[in-house]
């Protein structure tokens, strides 16, 4: 047990409102001047935000150079962020994994975003800049979730967005890069239903969550016949309680370009 995976831990350790489903947010390929990329989170087939992708653009003058790499995100009206809107910015709070969204979170931790634009630019420059990096709610963070609520007939169904926000690496191989990586987003399956802010699983790693539960599961049915060993319960005795868990996390589509 000394090397089981934290994040599988996360997993099985959570409450039963982890339920929700992925949704996969990818850069388009090519050049990419503000490609937007639709993302329908609960399969309306109508946008609930729009991430728009920008390769490096650099800008010299005399010895000097400033330049950007990044996204954006804009909200459609239906959907509000966890966070507030500062000097006109939208601004999203700070959401660390293991916390818990939903009808529990205060009213005034929401703010409605709709056509407003959230930065994930990077910038840098030569000589560096003053303001180099990702905007200042970033600027300590490798890694941020985005929480957010759609409003549907009323009622919300909560949910966030995972960014990879690393720091990239010096130049010039920071010319050859592009970034933040979205890791992808998760809606909760049912409205009113608070979501557990996890980190989004590398695939590898949902595949080995969902061949666990099914080995669980196996040794489940077997335990019910008397075939299964007593020296194993220890082990599967607490996986098998949260096996349902794992299965509520399915992939649900592909974000594409629209």
């Amino acid at each position: 047990m000394k090397n089981f995976h934290p994040v599988l831990a996360l997993f099985l350790l959570v409450p039963l409102s982890i339920q929700a489903a992925v949704v996969s947010i990818e850069r388009p390929p090519g050049v990419l001047i503000g490609a937007p990329v639709g993302v329908d989170f609960n399969n309306d087939s109508i946008d609930d935000v729009v991430v728009r992708f920008y390769d490096l653009i650099c800008v010299s003058g005399g010895s000097a150079s400033s330049c950007t790499n990044g996204a954006t995100i804009t909200f459609a009206d239906n959907v509000e962020l966890y966070g507030s809107i500062d000097s006109g910015q939208l601004t999203p709070r700070f959401l660390p994994a293991g916390a818990l969204l939903g009808p529990t979170t205060q009213n005034g931790d929401w703010t409605s975003a709709g056509s407003l634009v959230l930065d994930l630019i990077y910038r840098f420059g030569s000589p560096s800049l003053p303001n180099e990096g990702y905007p200042d709610y970033a600027q300590s963070l490798e890694r941020m979730f985005i929480g957010f609520r759609v409003i549907e007939g009323g009622e919300y169904r909560y949910g966030w967005i995972d960014v990879q926000l690393t720091d990239p690496p010096e130049p010039p191989d920071r010319l050859q890069m592009n970034f933040p990586e979205f890791n992808g987003a998760y809606i909760g399956d049912s409205l009113q239903q608070s979501v557990v802010v996890f980190p989004v699983p590398e695939p590898s790693l949902m595949c080995l969550l969902l061949g666990s539960s099914m080995l669980i599961i196996f040794r489940r049915n077997r335990n019910s016949r008397g075939e299964q060993a007593a020296a194993e319960q220890p082990l599967l005795a607490p996986l098998s309680k949260m096996s349902r868990v794992i299965f509520t996390l399915r992939p649900r589509f592909h974000a594409g370009s629209r």
